[in-house]
């Protein structure tokens, strides 16, 4: 499962697709493979356990969400330590041209102050942890909706 998002997220790169359209991708790439995982996960579970409940199987959903999250999560901080090292100081140069632009509009906006904040944001370390908890909070949505629509509203057992 993670295998499959960090193939996806290097051949992206290696393509060499414009920053922005790299992400989305990568995006889309990572929830589908939480879906599908989550899916095979509680259908693993639900054959091995007959008597299963709902909570057990959202737990058993859950348990393949967390470790992807945590192993996408440890990829994400050593892609952007050593893989691909300037996507921040491009997100940083872009946040600081967008605050140029507003300087016409809004002459109290600080530039320095933008630069500081771009500069506290993007980082890997806050990327990866931004990753870990929004993959996580994904997964637990779609397995809970997993979960609840093949028990109660499509009754596969």
């Amino acid at each position: 499962m993670t295998l499959a998002a960090v193939a996806a997220k290097l051949l992206l790169f290696l393509i060499g697709l414009p920053q922005q359209e790299m992400a989305i991708y990568t995006m889309f790439i990572n929830l589908l493979v939480i879906l599908v995982g989550s899916f095979f996960t509680v259908r693993g579970y639900r054959l091995a356990t007959p008597g299963s409940t709902l909570k057990s199987e959202f737990k058993a959903g859950m348990r393949s969400v967390a470790i992807f999250s945590l192993l996408l999560s440890v990829f994400v901080l050593v892609y952007y330590n050593y893989i691909d090292t300037h996507y921040f100081e491009f997100m940083i140069d872009d946040r600081m041209a967008m605050a140029e632009k507003e300087l016409i509009n809004n002459p109290d906006i600080n530039l320095e102050q933008v630069r500081k904040t771009g500069e506290m944001l993007f980082t890997p370390r806050v990327h990866a942890t931004i990753t870990l908890f929004g993959l996580t909070a994904a997964g637990a949505v779609y397995t809970l909706l997993l979960v609840v629509l093949t028990r109660k509203v499509l009754k596969l057992r």
